[in-house]
């Protein structure tokens, strides 16, 4: 499997490599534009980000992102940021959480194959964000959510998922495995 990753300055990059079992090819997030053979690939991450702007403030900053989003055929995985890009594709709305989360968080998960493959590996939920949203646009559906926000979704049509912790961090490629499966990839 071909996986391209779009870095959004992530500093968990290593740790998102190393979740799959084949190298993934890295761009960087400047380098990526609408030429990039994108069909080359049988599915893409979008990074989360390390002092980046953020797609609540600063959309068009992420317009190639988002374009990819809404256009692409190829199945999307966003973390943090790039689930962030992915609500904010369809229309939805981010904001501001009252505090900064950092650190584990228990799960609400709706999704019963999710809360298998969570509670079986007795995966630890690490968030690190301060923009969530708390509802989704209609195309977008719930799969889990922790006490401030959703916490992955996926679109009701496309093969996109979105997931605003970080997986990568625990070292929990079992999220990955999962999304990998639910997009049938």
């Amino acid at each position: 499997m071909k996986i391209l990753i779009i870095d959004n300055h992530s500093e968990h990059l290593l740790e998102l490599t190393n979740c799959f079992s084949n190298l993934p090819k890295i761009i960087n997030k400047e380098t990526f534009d609408k030429g990039f053979a994108i069909e080359n690939f049988d599915s893409i991450i979008l990074s989360g980000s390390f002092n980046m702007p953020t797609a609540l403030r600063h959309p068009n900053f992420y317009k190639q992102e988002i374009d990819l989003i809404k256009n692409s055929k190829t199945p999307i995985i966003g973390i943090c940021l790039g689930a962030e890009l992915i609500i904010k594709s369809f229309d939805g709305k981010l904001e501001e959480l009252s505090h900064s989360l950092d650190g584990e968080v228990k799960l609400n998960v709706s999704d019963k194959n999710l809360k298998t493959i969570i509670e079986s590996n007795h995966i630890k939920v690490i968030e690190h964000h301060k923009i969530g949203a708390k509802n989704l646009p209609k195309d977008l559906l719930e799969l889990a959510s922790s006490p401030d926000c959703v916490e992955i979704f996926k679109h009701a049509s496309k093969p996109i998922i979105g997931i605003q912790f970080h997986p990568e961090i625990g070292k929990h490629k079992e999220i990955f495995d999962w999304a990998i499966k639910e997009l049938k990839i």
